[in-house]
């Protein structure tokens, strides 16, 4: 212990007496640990922790069913209580549904977030209430009987003060009075990750939550996400395959909802839904590329050593002579590396820290409760990044520690140079080590340029609609206690009342608006005169729209007509269908006056529009229809209004335009379609803004590194110079020496990189729009790139070779 206490003040002295390189090293290393710390701490926010405050989540699986078409769905309230009776794997087995409401309490409201639960919820995930408790058996079984709920901790610190008598005492939740039981723990937010929420309430108060009729008993209606727990010692698929054996049952006893249905458990960082599905490829594609920007600062610092080697070669033969062992030298050498590496780890924590904040600036305009309580200085952060340190000052140590401590004692002490040249052992280490730089630094701008292209054709692609001028206001009829009737009749006054106002163009209401975060809704069909072939899952995306909402989206209708006043609750079902549904079903057919039987109704098709995208850009055009608002009330919908100018700038006015109909109406996620339609490009305009970071970084310390050890040639090689400039070299002659050693390692490093980059490109395909992850546009620019930043690396050191005077370097040492 004594020795290391001395090598470790021996080393903070060696970098303390070196300012200048200290800096570098620590600046260095400070941007590729910071990096990974920063994309660490984002796996760590967004994909490992879980659901902060449930225990055990090792044992926490996603279910999900999956159709015959490969598509991912919820369950069906009857599904989760035949899955939840029947398995033999599965400790508990939970369904939910996240639903704004509105929280009134003496005389003031607002709009908070929270979910409507099964009755087992608290008790499945082990979450034990600070105060009062969870939901008993009972209010789990009879509809509307028990209107009990759970408050967050942070609801009861915000609104009730932490009030200690606040269970047993009453809250009103959409015009209803519900009696508080339980507290929540303070770091419990509930079941979606990346999301927290303020009330829990029983699925059986489901009428006053999520105004809807026979969603308890529709087996065929899939609309709860449900989360399982594992028995101890049950594998996942020991739980997968019990759950197939009870879906087979289902689909002999229930075959007209169920055929051809099976069950898939996710691990939790593999959701199928949520901020872990948005994030998992990005983050997966950016933690790898991370790891190389480390190993290019590596290489770069492992080089700036092998020249402070080189400089401290009198030292390090001095201790030599003196009888120190070599394991001695090299542990005081790595000492020094690793003291390096940890301030690096400091700074980059700090980088990290700052990072987090510039993660929300991308991210889009959405309506949910994000969970932000828990950011990125996490304990398991602060160990990775020092687990990361250590072993980076390893990594970038060992080598020149190695070379550093088989130094030639006689000729370092008659302060001789040696052989350093070009075939020394040391000079083919630094330039392997320039070499790996540009070859990874290619890597990283391949990946960078095609995430980039992919970006600019992502916002160039037509989604099928205009998201240009288009202001959104969401509005929730429930909680204000419209019934169907009267919320219909203050749908048509707000519709008349917006249209009327300047500088409006067209205005509707849909329940759904198309590439959010907020989902889409999908139904299984049966479409008039198709014969279905064997197995085959129809389904369909859908939405409830109000007339002139293909007008307000500027969707072409291309064969009948839209909804109108006439196609009233009375009036015979009608439904518009999208042109994918109408060539899929009725190839060749004139799909007007077609049927579609759903839900146990015959609709008429009275329309058929543009196919437009719904969940993704980059999705096939899927089927797709619509339902009359005015036969299908909805009372959470969002008014679509198109100006002729900025939307933005109108939202004063439709605020006001509301609020003379319903002064106790609020509208809620005030923003233009532009912002919502932001979230289909995020992932790629993060990912392709961190790499155009980090490939700007590495191209930056590729640079330094040719420079370095072109540079560092030179001095080494002055008195060969001033030779060959004395027996008859011209300086071009010299000009082009030195360029040409930097530009074949350019070039050998551009090489590895380009077969490097043509074997892990492929990775990026399912993040890129319209181009292909070998795309040789792209390739060739960035090779260019690379190219004259290796030039103008060299050029600063051939020209002060070529300016060399031979009087002066034939005295040089």
């Amino acid at each position: 212990m004594e020795t290391l206490w001395q090598d470790l003040k021996f080393g903070a002295r060696m970098l303390l007496k070196q300012p200048g390189f200290t800096a570098v090293a620590v600046l260095t290393l400070a941007l590729g640990i910071g990096a990974n710390t920063a994309i660490f701490s984002w796996v760590q926010f967004f994909l490992l922790r879980g659901f902060p405050g449930v225990p055990n989540t090792s044992r926490t699986v996603i279910p999900a069913f999956q159709g015959r078409a490969g598509v991912t769905t919820s369950f069906s309230y009857p599904d989760y209580l035949d899955y939840r009776d029947r398995n033999s794997t599965l400790s508990g087995l939970i369904v939910s549904d996240m639903q704004p409401l509105s929280l009134s309490r003496e005389g003031t409201s607002e709009r908070v977030w929270g979910m409507l639960v099964s009755g087992n919820y608290f008790d499945a995930l082990e979450v034990r209430p600070v105060c009062g408790r969870g939901f008993l058996p009972d209010e789990d079984k009879v509809p509307l009987a028990k209107p009990v709920a759970v408050i967050s901790y942070g609801l009861w610190q915000r609104r009730f003060a932490g009030d200690p008598d606040i269970v047993g005492k009453s809250i009103t939740l959409n015009n209803h009075s519900f009696t508080v039981v339980g507290v929540a723990p303070a770091d419990f937010h509930g079941s979606f990750v990346g999301l927290q929420f303020d009330i829990w309430v029983p699925m059986m108060m489901q009428e006053w939550i999520r105004p809807a009729k026979g969603v308890l008993t529709a087996r065929g209606n899939h609309w709860l996400d449900g989360v399982a727990r594992l028995k101890p010692g049950v594998s996942r698929e020991q739980a997968q395959a019990d759950l197939n054996v009870i879906a087979k049952q289902l689909e002999k006893e229930f075959p007209n909802t169920n055929a051809g249905y099976s069950v898939v458990l996710f691990p939790l960082w593999r959701a199928p839904y949520g901020a872990v599905k948005v994030m998992s490829p990005v983050l997966m594609i950016l933690s790898g590329l991370v790891a190389v920007v480390l190993l290019i600062a590596c290489a770069n610092v492992a080089n700036l050593l092998l020249a402070r080697a080189s400089a401290r070669r009198k030292e390090i033969a001095v201790r030599l002579s003196l009888g120190a062992g070599r394991g001695r030298l090299i542990r005081q050498l790595l000492t020094e590396s690793v003291l390096l590496s940890l301030l690096g780890g400091v700074l980059g924590i700090l980088i990290a820290f700052w990072s987090f904040d510039l993660l929300l600036a991308f991210l889009p305009t959405i309506d949910v409760p994000v969970d932000l309580t828990d950011q990125s200085l996490s304990g398991n952060v602060l160990l990775f990044t020092t687990v990361l340190s250590l072993l980076t000052g390893l990594i970038f140590g060992l080598a020149p520690a190695l070379g550093a401590s088989r130094a030639d004692v006689v000729t370092a002490l008659k302060d001789e140079s040696g052989t350093l040249g070009a075939g020394s052992s040391k000079s083919r280490l630094r330039n392997s080590l320039v070499v790996g730089q540009v070859a990874l630094s290619l890597l990283l701008l391949i990946c960078a340029g095609l995430l980039l292209r992919s970006l600019q054709n992502a916002e160039s692609i037509n989604p099928g609609f205009n998201p240009r001028n288009v202001l959104l206001a969401t509005l929730d009829m429930y909680p204000s206690g419209y019934s169907p009737e009267t919320g219909r009749q203050f749908y048509a006054r707000v519709l008349e009342r917006v249209a009327a106002l300047p500088g409006v163009e067209s205005v509707s209401l849909a329940r759904r608006v198309p590439l959010g975060f907020g989902g889409s809704s999908s139904t299984s069909f049966e479409p008039e005169g198709y014969q279905p072939q064997k197995d085959e899952f129809i389904w369909a995306f859908y939405n409830n729209t109000s007339p002139g909402y293909f007008q307000t989206m500027q969707v072409p209708i291309l064969k009948g007509r839209d909804f109108s006043e006439r196609d009233a609750d009375a009036a015979p079902r009608a439904v518009v269908i999208n042109d994918a549904l109408a060539t899929r079903y009725w190839p060749g057919l004139d799909p007007i006056g077609k049927r579609i039987r759903l839900g146990g109704e015959w609709l008429t098709v009275i329309g058929v529009v543009g196919n437009f995208k719904v969940r993704g850009l980059n999705e096939e055009p899927w089927p797709a229809l619509f339902l009359s608002l005015l036969q299908y009330y909805r009372p959470d919908t969002t008014l679509h209004v198109r100006t002729k100018g900025d939307p933005a700038a109108f939202t004063p006015d439709l605020r006001a335009a509301v609020q003379t109909l319903d002064s106790n109406l609020p509208l809620s996620s005030v923003r233009t379609l532009e912002d919502h339609t932001g979230a289909a490009t995020f992932v790629n305009r993060l990912g392709g803004s961190m790499l155009g970071v980090f490939g700007g970084l590495a191209l930056l310390l590729a640079a330094v590194g040719v420079y370095g050890v072109v540079s560092f040639g030179v001095s080494q090689r002055t008195r060969e110079i001033g030779i060959r400039i004395a027996l008859g070299a011209s300086r071009r002659d010299i000009f082009r020496l030195v360029v040409g050693q930097g530009t074949r390692l350019a070039l050998i490093g551009i090489s590895a990189g380009l077969a490097l980059a043509l074997g892990v490109t492929h990775f990026l395909e399912k993040v890129l729009f319209n181009v292909s992850a070998r795309d040789p546009l792209t390739i060739a620019g960035v090779m260019v790139l690379l190219a004259a930043a290796a030039l103008l690396a060299c050029y600063l050191p051939a020209r002060r070779a070529a300016k060399v005077d031979p009087m002066v370097a034939l005295r040089y040492e």
